[in-house]
């Protein structure tokens, strides 16, 4: 996936449901030979 000319990338998702446990989301970006990664946990509603 390529960003746009301002940096901005947009990803749909969809999560699948539970009801315990927890999930996460890792985005990775990667540019000029740099990488950099945001983690986010999702806990069950």
């Amino acid at each position: 996936m390529k960003t746009h000319h301002d940096g901005v990338a947009i990803v749909v998702a969809q999560n699948p449901s539970f009801t315990s446990g927890r999930a996460a989301i890792l985005i990775k970006a990667l540019a000029g030979g740099s990488e950099t990664e945001l983690r986010r946990v999702i806990h069950a509603a």
